[in-house]
């Protein structure tokens, strides 16, 4: 008897610990995703927006950007605003994305890049998916950043975005995918 219960003590405490690293490998995946908050501009309309970071290591950096819309049904009609659907799957056309990164010195960078696969991410909600390398150089310059600002045009269609103080957001970011 005292066996048996030595086995079931043995069994439960398997079962605690291995609750304790799933917690806490979820823990430190929740704590690698980062968000910046900003506003996108459409045809003058503002919208939430985010720069969006997730990263398992140094090698897999994602960098995103996010528009945000206050529901899936404006999230599909967002194409009167700018046309999304041109850019969406891995069929789409890549968006060309000007970036400026403004440092706390004043010294501002240009950059042009070429995004990735764009797509809605949940039903409210476009994503622009930077290339891996773009990604990694925009998060070490954004990672002091004292602002950042982003537009793609697409023939008569422009989006813009604004990202105030996103240095604090982008050092922990920086720092946690390396």
């Amino acid at each position: 008897m005292r066996m048996l219960g030595s086995r079931r003590n043995a069994g439960l405490l398997g079962a605690v610990l291995a609750s304790l690293l799933v917690a806490s490998a979820t823990h430190a995946l929740e704590d690698r995703r980062f968000r910046a908050a900003g506003k996108a501009v459409m045809q003058g309309r503002e919208f939430p927006a985010q720069i969006r970071v997730l990263c398992s290591g140094p090698k897999n950096v994602e960098v995103q950007l996010s528009v945000i819309f206050a529901s899936g049904a404006e999230a599909a009609g967002a194409d009167v605003f700018f046309p999304f659907g041109t850019f969406e799957g891995p069929d789409g056309k890549p968006a060309p994305i000007a970036i400026e990164v403004s440092g706390a010195e004043g010294k501002s960078t240009k950059y042009r890049f070429m995004s990735a696969a764009g797509w809605f991410g949940v039903e409210d909600e476009y994503l622009f998916s930077f290339k891996s390398t773009d990604g990694k150089r925009l998060l070490a310059e954004g990672a002091t950043a004292k602002a950042i600002t982003a537009s793609i045009v697409a023939g008569r269609s422009s989006l813009s975005f604004s990202f105030p103080e996103p240095g604090t957001v982008l050092g922990k970011a920086a720092a946690a995918c390396q």
